[in-house]
């Protein structure tokens, strides 16, 4: 998912697929819940709106800490992504309500390869289309096309940044894929998919697919195309075989970091005696005249909920 937002740390790698983020790049790390990005990210096309029009909070939250990192473009949009198997979610649908309700500029892109997991997508998605169900929603742009085609995806991509950027709502592109691997172990494919789809995913591998493009085109040669092969961009941190033989941390280290090594919270630095005025008031009024107070000050605060007054 990427939001309008930078944060403070570098590139952060976890041991899942996709769970890494890059404040310079405005990626934020996704959530390990499948299909909870989808509310964030709503969350997150909020915020890219809510600068407009408050210029006096724009500069609040420039002067806040860590307000080097506040990032505002009028034309920026959220964008994320997500499996076939992951709308069938309830926050993929929750998303898309609050999106379409409110206009955000978020962008779905939803890899659909026929599976979640081992279910088959008309199995678990009605009508077997996320693109055919969505499209009766209101002010979604939604797009189908091959996700194996760089060409054809560039095309649908464009035109659906576009519609967000130009505040007329979400768009939905629903890219058709191939898996040629298993999700997880020990779920093997051939337990679910015959030869003959498994050939036919083969067939439309996008590296092989997009060579022999090159090659028709005339951009390549055949034999510089043989030499395509994926190569991985990120590196793991530490080899497997070195974690496995690193030594076990003792029983003692459970409290290391749990509490500040230097700060004590009950030390007399922290002692203050109350100031009381005005006359008593009960929790829900002193909790009300607080968040009046807090508004006030700071024009970023925003409340949400149901009869919020």
């Amino acid at each position: 998912m990427r939001r309008g937002c930078k944060g403070r740390s570098k590139l952060r790698r976890r041991q899942m697929p996709s769970h890494w983020g890059q404040p310079k790049l405005n990626i934020v790390s996704k959530s390990s819940c499948t299909g909870t990005q989808f509310v964030q990210a709503v969350g997150a096309a909020e915020a890219t709106l809510y600068y407009e029009g408050r210029p006096k909070a724009l500069a609040q939250a420039k002067k806040a800490p860590l307000g080097e990192y506040v990032h505002y473009e009028r034309d920026e949009i959220v964008y994320v992504s997500g499996g076939d198997g992951a709308t069938s979610e309830g926050e993929f649908w929750e998303s898309l309500n609050v999106a379409c309700g409110k206009k955000l500029p978020l962008l779905y892109l939803i890899e659909d390869n026929g599976y979640a997991i081992s279910v088959p997508v008309e199995v678990q998605t009605a009508g077997g289309s996320i693109s055919k169900t969505g499209a009766r929603i209101p002010r979604l742009h939604v797009a189908e096309c091959d996700g194996t085609d760089p060409i054809e995806s560039y095309s649908v991509c464009k035109e659906a940044v576009q519609y967000c950027r130009e505040k007329r709502g979400p768009a939905l592109i629903h890219a058709h894929v191939t898996r040629p691997y298993r999700i997880r172990f020990p779920t093997t494919k051939k337990l679910y998919k015959s030869a003959e789809e498994r050939e036919e995913e083969a067939r439309r591998d996008p590296i092989s697919k997009f060579a022999l493009f090159l090659v028709r085109e005339g951009v390549s040669t055949k034999n510089k195309s043989k030499t395509w092969k994926p190569k991985s961009t990120m590196k793991s941190a530490m080899p497997p075989t070195k974690a496995l033989a690193a030594e076990e941390p003792s029983i003692d280290s459970i409290r290391v970091n749990v509490y500040s090594p230097d700060v004590d919270p009950k030390s007399a630095a922290f002692e203050a005696q109350p100031r009381l005025s005005g006359a008593p008031k009960t929790m829900v009024e002193m909790v009300a005249a607080t968040l009046a107070d807090e508004m006030a000050r700071d024009e970023r605060i925003t409340i949400f909920g149901e009869d919020v007054r």
